[in-house]
């Protein structure tokens, strides 16, 4: 038996009983629009919550072409690389922090050698890292561009330091702030990936 079928049975037994009868039929009736009311308000609260979530959700989602897409993927892609390339450079040549006594390099002419080396292959890092920021600079927006732009300042700063000091002298007189600054561009660069990463992620095709 339901709910429509019990409720005007109890309002007969109630009406039975007199006016005390009255006064719980009325009683019941405010009970129940002012139950209902509230579940009403609550229920719409809760609709309006989910709705303005759905909204949100929309409002940060970049609808572009499938096209698009994949050229936006293509132009990160080549651009990490070649970071990464620079970073990694640079991490050789700038460890984190001052070498111990038991680790400085014999300089002789063969370790001299694998310095130059070192030296030419972050050069040629930051050049190729360079071209490929120049070439896809319209490609990406203007705060990832200066992110990236800044990573490779300071990585044309570290290999200036290093290849000015390097020639006359050895590891052993570079200062301690020349390899806190190797720290810095690692986290930059850990920051600049989850900034693509978040940019990426808003990217949905447009149906």
């Amino acid at each position: 038996m339901g709910f429509n079928e019990i409720w005007p049975i109890v309002l007969g037994i109630l009406a039975s009983i007199g006016g005390i009868g009255a006064v719980f039929v009325t009683v019941i009736k405010f009970s129940s629009k002012t139950i209902a009311k509230r579940l009403e308000e609550e229920y719409n609260l809760k609709l309006d919550k989910e709705l303005k979530r759905y909204k949100s959700s929309l409002s940060n989602k970049i609808y572009i072409s499938k096209v698009r897409i994949d050229a936006e993927f293509a132009v990160y892609r080549e651009l990490s690389k070649a970071f990464f390339g620079v970073v990694d450079c640079i991490n050789a040549i700038f460890p984190y922090s001052i070498p111990c006594e038991s680790s400085v390099y014999f300089y002789d002419d063969n370790q001299k050698a694998y310095e130059k080396s070192s030296c030419d292959k972050a050069l040629a890092a930051i050049n190729l890292a360079q071209d490929s920021l120049s070439t896809n600079a319209p490609f990406i927006t203007a705060e990832l561009f200066e992110q990236y732009n800044e990573i490779l300042e300071l990585c044309n700063l570290q290999l200036w330091v290093f290849s000015d000091i390097l020639i006359p002298m050895d590891r052993a007189d570079l200062a301690p702030e020349d390899f806190a600054k190797t720290k810095e561009i690692n986290e930059k660069f850990k920051i600049l990936n989850e900034n693509v990463r978040k940019y990426i992620s808003k990217l949905d095709v447009l149906d």
